[in-house]
């Protein structure tokens, strides 16, 4: 079973509309969409308790004395709060049929094509049966580039790292892991800037992406991929954590259309739940079927908090 595009695209970004797709949340009781019409430009999100009188160097109008513990010369979204240091997050995944944990920890600002990004650590770990009937580790070990602009949003840049048994290579008769590597060219923007998150209503993406697979059984190889998507939101919903404590999110559901060289289309879909101080803390992943493939939901985290 491999990770066809639309799965390692839609893991982290996507849209919704004109189409079967039937939200989860379709089917169930709805918890109540509330707009709460969050109109605040700028909150300080310092998490650390230092009290040295060092002057904020941050864009932000806030009054404290304090030092961000993220980079200030990047604009930030704290419902993707990659700003920070020090957090970790861990999810209860599934993955065609498969049961595991799948990771997400901050790492430092580096640079991606000559520009300043944010980056973090994106893992999953599944055992799924092969088609023997025996259970082998499935996913994947990811380093992620999304970037700041301002006055616009969170853009996906890119990601660098390996597919695990991705495939079986038969003159060793052993699975092979996979070296990846994706560029979005001009970035997929999957979150508004802060401000606009819960006004915007909808927005598009359309963009060539790069994809660069390198394995023991075909070497490197480069395919590109015309990808086009329509991210609507769905408003603010209560959401209640694995801990119990229910808190305020915010939904976005997309559909992704995949256009590859023989121009055959493939489409997907996703369903997003993100909470203001922790970030992203439910994925869901459909096909054009309706059936999950891919779900994310978290279940630990540390070096973060909810922002009311």
């Amino acid at each position: 079973m491999k990770i066809t595009f639309g799965l390692i695209l839609g893991l982290t970004i996507g849209c919704s509309g004109g189409n079967s797709y039937i939200s989860k949340s379709d089917t169930e009781t709805d918890t109540g969409v509330t707009d709460t019409g969050d109109t605040d430009t700028d909150i300080d999100t310092d998490t650390d308790t230092d009290t040295d009188t060092d002057t904020d160097t941050d864009t932000d109008t806030d009054t404290d004395t304090d030092t961000d513990t993220g980079n200030s010369e990047i604009c930030k979204n704290d419902y993707h709060p990659v700003h920070l240091t020090g957090w970790t997050k861990t999810f209860e995944a599934t993955y065609e049929g498969g049961a595991g944990t799948a990771t997400e920890e901050a790492m430092p600002v580096t640079s991606w094509h000559g520009r300043d990004v944010y980056s973090y650590k994106d893992t999953l770990s599944v055992m799924v049966d092969n088609i023997i009937g025996v259970p082998e580790e499935k996913g994947w070990s990811n380093t992620m580039y999304v970037s700041c602009e301002e006055e616009e949003g969170m853009y996906l840049n890119g990601w660098i790292g390996t597919i695990t048994n991705d495939g079986f290579d038969i003159n060793t008769f052993q699975n092979y892991d996979s070296d990846v590597e994706t560029d979005f060219g001009t970035g997929h923007l999957y979150l508004p800037y802060e401000f606009a998150v819960g006004g915007i209503g909808s927005w598009n993406n359309s963009y060539t992406l790069l994809y660069t697979k390198t394995d023991p059984s075909s070497g490197a190889q480069t395919n590109t991929r015309t990808i086009s998507s329509v991210h609507n939101e769905v408003g603010f919903v209560a959401y209640t954590l694995f801990d119990g404590s229910s808190v305020e999110s915010y939904k976005v559901v997309y559909e992704m259309a995949i256009t590859d060289d023989f121009g055959q289309v493939e489409n997907n879909y996703v369903e997003q739940y993100w909470v203001r101080g922790l970030g992203m803390v439910q994925e869901d992943f459909l096909d054009n079927q309706g059936a999950v493939l891919l779900s994310k939901s978290l279940s630990a985290y540390s070096g973060l908090s909810v922002i009311e």
